[in-house]
């Protein structure tokens, strides 16, 4: 009896998250960074964990149903992602979908270097007229 009463103790001590109990402190927190990791479709760049729209409270119960059916971390972001597409994951994968994604600040940076070299190098670039060029000549002494 007083096992039964210990075991029921421990359930009501054990912390919850949306009201949804975990067997352990390791599942609570696998649990709270999975919904960190994924985007609520409804909100504006705010994750599952701080949404309290409708839909990032479902998702919140799904990651908790497909974390109890024992799927994977793996298997949770796919499911999600196949569903929701690319745009549920707060990093994206990187595919020949994502390539402008990922590539156009890489592009940016590189053009912006370039740009400011050849401005340096045009600054550092000295420019002669007609006459100072006669008479460089006539002091080094070419004929033309």
């Amino acid at each position: 009896m007083l096992i039964v009463l210990f075991v029921s103790f421990t359930f009501m001590l054990t912390p919850s998250i949306d009201g949804f109990v975990f067997e352990s402190e390791a599942e609570r927190k696998r649990y709270g960074q999975l919904i960190e990791e994924f985007r609520c479709p409804q909100c504006v760049n705010t994750n599952l964990a701080g949404s309290d729209a409708p839909i990032a409270q479902d998702l919140r119960k799904t990651v908790f149903s497909l974390m109890r059916e024992g799927k994977s971390n793996q298997e949770i972001r796919t499911h999600l992602r196949e569903r929701y597409g690319d745009f549920i994951l707060f990093r994206p994968r990187f595919t020949p979908g994502t390539w402008a994604l990922w590539g156009t600040p890489i592009v940016l940076l590189l053009l912006a270097t370039w740009f400011l070299l050849g401005i340096r190098e045009k600054r550092n670039a000295i420019t002669l007229n007609l006459s100072d060029l006669q008479r460089i000549r006539e002091i080094s002494g070419e004929r033309t």
